[in-house]
């Protein structure tokens, strides 16, 4: 073996520079369970815990089959899904309908069986008291009806579709329409995160 072979040799037993680097992570995997009625907000403080403790490396998988309820609470839990640092997955199951379907769209991903079903409609509300406050608080909430519709369902719906609820009617969607709409969305925000790491 000559001179240059040996010094080759030498330096293949040499310790090596490594080339990659190992770090440990703590994730936590949550399961959240949105089922039933939707009552008072006080009945999800379990879940708006977990929306303020879980951080950018868990997951929470939010499981939905809820035929909807009250929106007040529906707006209260969508605020603590909006302020969450970790990613939300819900899978939605066989009863999807009216205020769990606005607090489904929060997700930022979505998991679809083949029974899986949405029901879309405006928010339903009861007024007693003289004419006049009747009319008055009918014509508020049919405002902020509109705006509820239009803001939570703007990407979602058709503009026939949206005209249709303001009338009164139900907007039933089946499996395969929400994995396809639900598909244009998760792209439209992927498109517009870009668009704002890019500024």
């Amino acid at each position: 073996m000559n001179k240059a072979n040996n010094t080759e040799v030498l330096d293949l037993l040499q310790p090596q520079k490594s080339t990659v680097l190992t770090r440990s992570l703590q994730s936590t995997e949550y399961c959240v369970y949105l089922h039933g009625q939707i009552n008072e907000p006080s009945q999800y403080y379990e879940h708006y815990a977990v929306y303020k403790s879980a951080g950018p490396d868990d997951l929470i998988k939010l499981y939905i089959n809820s035929p909807g309820g009250n929106l007040a609470t529906a707006m209260e839990y969508i605020s603590h899904m909006r302020d969450c640092n970790a990613p939300i997955m819900a899978i939605i199951g066989m009863d999807c309908a009216s205020a769990a379907t606005a607090i489904a769209l929060q997700a930022d991903g979505w998991e679809v069986g083949s029974f899986s079903t949405f029901l879309v409609h405006g928010f339903s509300y009861g007024i007693g008291g003289n004419a006049a406050s009747v009319i008055n608080h009918a014509n508020f909430n049919t405002k902020l009806n509109e705006k509820f519709v239009r803001e939570i369902y703007k990407d979602f719906l058709t503009e026939e579709e949206i005209n249709d609820i303001f009338k009164g009617v139900d907007v039933l969607i089946s499996s395969e329409d929400l994995m396809a709409r639900l598909e244009i969305i998760g792209k439209k925000r992927d498109s517009e995160e870009e668009e704002d790491f890019e500024e």
